[in-house]
C-alpha cells in the first residue's frame, strides 16, 4: 500500500471506527458490522482523500465537415508533460492520434487537421495528469470568421 493511501486510511478508518460506536450505542443492530466491511468503507472513504492524477474532458458537441469544423485547445497546468488519450463519438465513426500536452503548456488543433471528416458527435479526452482544461470553438471550415464556443465539462 502507498504511504498516501496509507495515511489516508489511517485518518479514515478511526472516524470510520467511531462512527460505528456511536451507531451502536443508538442501534444494537447497526453494531452487526463485520470488521470486513468497515475495511471496505474505511478504503472508499480514503479514496476521498487521495490526490487526483487524470482528468476526464468531455466536449459536447464536435463536428467537421459540410463546410464546419471544430477547433479544441487542451490546457496542462502541470510541471510535466502529460497525454491526453482522444475519442470521437458515436465510436467507430472516426480514430484521432493521442496529443501530448507538454508540462504548464497547451495543444491546439482541429479536427480537420487531425484528419477527421464529415463527423459530428462528442468527444472525450482522457489526460493522464492532473487539472487539465478544455475550450472549443465550432467555425465555418478554416476558422476565418467568428464561431460558436464549445461546452467542456470535467467529468471525475
Amino acid at each position: 500500500m502507498s504511504q498516501s493511501k496509507k495515511s489516508s486510511f489511517a485518518l479514515a478508518a478511526p472516524l470510520l471506527l467511531i462512527v460505528a460506536c456511536l451507531m451502536s450505542v443508538a442501534n444494537p443492530v447497526a453494531a452487526q458490522i463485520t470488521s470486513h466491511e468497515l475495511q471496505q468503507k474505511a478504503t472508499n472513504v480514503a479514496k476521498l482523500f487521495q490526490p487526483q492524477t487524470t482528468t476526464n474532458l468531455m466536449f459536447y458537441f464536435v463536428t467537421s465537415g459540410q463546410g464546419w469544423d471544430t477547433s479544441v485547445a487542451i490546457v496542462n497546468s502541470t510541471t510535466t508533460a502529460g497525454q491526453c488519450n482522444l475519442s470521437l463519438y458515436p465510436s467507430g465513426s472516426a480514430s484521432v492520434p493521442a496529443q501530448s500536452v507538454a508540462a504548464q503548456n497547451f495543444v491546439a488543433f482541429t479536427l480537420s487537421g487531425l484528419g477527421v471528416s464529415n463527423f459530428s458527435g462528442y468527444m472525450t479526452a482522457s489526460c493522464n495528469f492532473a487539472g487539465a482544461r478544455g475550450w472549443g470553438m465550432i467555425s465555418p471550415m478554416g476558422g476565418r470568421t467568428a464561431g460558436a464556443s464549445i461546452t467542456v465539462e470535467v467529468l471525475q
